[in-house]
Order: C-alpha cells, then structure tokens, then sequence
C-alpha cells in the first residue's frame, strides 16, 4: 500500500538529513542481491554499488 507514495523517499531524506547534521560521512547498507526495484531506488538517491556477492548487494553515499 505505501508503494509509490513518495514515503520511502521522504524517510531517507530525513534519514540523510539527520546523518549529515551529526557529521557523518557518509552511509552504506546491504540488501538483497536480487532485489531491482531497490537498487533502482537507492542508486536514484545518489547510492553507489560498493561490493556485490550472490546473495547481498552492499551500496554506499557520501554525504560530505
């Protein structure tokens, strides 16, 4: 249901927000492998791959 709504976007947005306001440098996650829709989203945010096995997929962003 909340597919396509924006509320992903807006959460990582305040996510980003937050992290850059506490000086972080940047930020990486891991998600499944396999999972396109989500790498489209992430890469669309400014996520870039950092490391891919068959199973996990782990991207990252700098935030300075």
């Amino acid at each position: 249901r909340a597919q396509g709504r924006g509320l992903g976007r807006e959460m990582m947005r305040v996510l980003l927000a937050q992290l850059t306001a506490r000086e972080s440098t940047g930020v990486h996650l891991g998600m499944g492998a396999t999972n396109a829709r989500a790498e489209r989203f992430y890469k669309n945010l400014g996520f870039h791959e950092l490391a891919r096995t068959s199973d996990v997929l782990y991207l990252g962003k700098r935030l300075r």
